[in-house]
């Protein structure tokens, strides 16, 4: 996807989207990875025939997945998505049950250790 993160919806329709198709026919599906500075086009990535999932890595310059997790969950229409996060904001997500479900969250900073990630877990299996 990165070809086409700054590109408008119309170019990925035209060029990308038949060339990842035809990939993913080939392999019977597909993890796309995006960027979050191409969150423009999660929705026509989610209309990608063969997407299993959509992975949203957030880059410097552009918004969090994690911060605009409600347009993409909503654009991506049901295809699993894994989004950053920290591990403040998944415990507090846990506490309010404000979590989307159908999201593998990747906590990127605040876990010291396995042994703290495995409590966590126990709280997300709980969840």
């Amino acid at each position: 996807m990165d070809t086409y993160a700054n590109c408008r919806p119309d170019v990925y329709l035209k060029f990308g989207k038949p060339f990842f198709e035809e990939i993913g026919k080939h392999y019977v599906g597909q993890w796309m990875n995006m960027h979050s500075n191409a969150l423009h086009l999660v929705k026509e990535v989610a209309s990608t025939k063969y997407i299993s999932g959509i992975s949203i890595w957030d880059d410097f310059n552009a918004p969090r997945g994690f911060d605009k997790l409600d347009e993409i969950y909503r654009d991506a229409n049901g295809i699993p998505l894994h989004i950053f996060c920290t591990k403040e904001e998944l415990l507090s997500g846990m506490k309010n049950k404000t979590l989307k479900r159908n999201i593998y969250y990747w906590c990127t900073s605040g876990v010291k250790t396995a042994k703290e990630a495995n409590e966590i877990m126990e709280r997300v299996y709980e969840y």
